[in-house]
């Protein structure tokens, strides 16, 4: 581009700027405060600040620049990019629109010495009670694969975003709770994020300390996982209907039916999993259980190991590493065990966050790609507290990260096509309050 065309280009879209914030139609706000005055910003000026603003149009929405500088509204044409890079300096600009009353998305945009790096953010005002939260597995069972837009489509979702990780063949790596079922346990004392039907947000590490109380006998059996094959002969292994009809036990182990706190059925393997109100344990080898002395319709009773207010929690879903705690950069890859890879390079991400004025906040970063590298954790957890979380975790993220929102996927996923993943999170709008 001739020099003359770059200069021209950079003044008209500062004097773009500078007229609509001149005439209050224009908000600037810094990551690092606000704006100081109109007046320090002239036309045909850029105030060093910019490196790191936030640019939001208070009228009808944030600005989009496009290639022919026009004033324009709504979401970023590609000549936002090219206008970008000619001002020759780092800015971190998001463009978007809010969709009606309680939910924002923002794209943003910034450049760096690594190369463009592009975000896609929805805010939901959690305090609304028009939304609500849920979290789902692919083809609503476990060991499933399903694109996240397709979730949304068959839930009727207005917002959604993969979840945590999973195995080759679908299976959840991580605690997953749906409507108050823990449909898959917690694994190496990651983060957890919960939530009540009341939607108080909790966080935490868990281990998974469940056990199966056969009351008649004052017997307690300790359970090893939830809706999985198990790793040893040994495991005491728990099933709800979400892993499918039957227990599919090949071993021949004793197993016992249970639907609303009473045993209902014992035998040995395979066993008919009732689809409400019930599941199934499926005893391990060398366990000390008396047999003999279980009878129908014996109350039992099944305690997942969860204390203090995460009893109330009805939804949860785990990720890790945890991004921010109390406002601040938390980093606890080490402590959770997160793999290398994952640590340590700048990839296609997913979080979620939530603000201390409780609005939910799901990132997608695109990766991988030309227009954008991505993110390390460490910049993702930074990019989070500018965006205003109190706390916030990482998500599953590579090739499975996929934001959906408003009948569309909003991100770029790094395959070029949308990835079927093993579970997401979704945002319910709903004209009846939160129940």
């Amino acid at each position: 581009m001739p020099q003359s065309v770059k200069q021209s280009t950079v003044y008209s879209l500062q004097s773009t700027v500078s007229a609509w914030f001149k005439k209050g139609r224009f908000r600037v706000t810094l990551f690092g405060g606000t704006f100081p005055k109109a007046s320090s910003f002239r036309e045909g000026q850029c105030h060093p600040d910019l490196n790191h603003a936030t640019f939001s149009n208070s009228d009808r929405g944030p600005l989009t620049v496009n290639r022919g500088l026009s004033r324009n509204f709504g979401y970023p044409r590609s000549g936002c990019a090219i206008c970008l890079i000619l001002l020759s300096f780092s800015i971190f600009i998001p463009f978007g629109k809010a969709e009606g009353e309680g939910i924002e998305h923002r794209t943003y945009i910034r450049h760096t010495p690594q190369g463009p790096v592009r975000a896609n953010v929805l805010q939901i005002d959690l305090n609304d009670p028009r939304f609500y939260l849920k979290p789902t597995l692919a083809k609503e069972k476990i060991s499933g694969l399903e694109r996240i837009s397709d979730m949304a489509g068959r839930l009727g979702a207005v917002a959604g975003i993969n979840g945590t990780y999973f195995d080759f063949s679908g299976d959840p790596l991580g605690m997953l709770m749906i409507d108050g079922v823990m449909v898959s346990e917690p694994i190496l004392n990651r983060t957890v994020f919960g939530i009540t039907n009341e939607k108080d947000v909790l966080w935490r590490n868990l281990d998974f300390n469940a056990r199966f109380v056969l009351k008649s006998i004052g017997l307690y059996l300790p359970i090893d996982g939830i809706n999985r094959r198990r790793a040893s002969k040994e495991e005491t292994i728990l099933y709800t209907r979400h892993y499918g009809e039957r227990t599919g036990t090949k071993d021949h182990p004793y197993e016992i039916v249970v639907i609303q706190d009473h045993i209902f059925s014992l035998g040995q393997g395979n066993a008919y999993i009732p689809e409400e109100d019930g599941y199934v344990v499926s005893i391990g080898q060398h366990n000390d259980l008396p047999e003999e002395r279980l009878r129908i319709w014996d109350e039992v009773e099944l305690d997942v190991g969860l204390e203090g207010g995460w009893k109330e929690v009805v939804q949860a879903i785990s990720g890790g590493p945890r991004l921010v705690k109390n406002g601040r950069v938390y980093i606890t890859s080490g402590q959770e065990m997160i793999r290398g890879d994952i640590r340590l390079f700048r990839a296609p991400r997913s979080a979620i966050g939530v603000t201390s004025d409780h609005k939910l906040l799901l990132v997608g970063v695109d990766g991988r790609q030309k227009k954008s590298v991505g993110m390390t954790l460490y910049e993702l957890a930074s990019f989070l507290v500018e965006l205003g979380a109190e706390n916030a975790m990482n998500l599953d993220g590579g090739g499975s990260t996929t934001l959906f929102y408003n009948d569309l996927v909003i991100n770029s996923p790094s395959d070029g096509v949308e990835r079927p993943v093993s579970n997401g999170l979704f945002v319910f709008k709903s004209n009846r309050p939160f129940q």
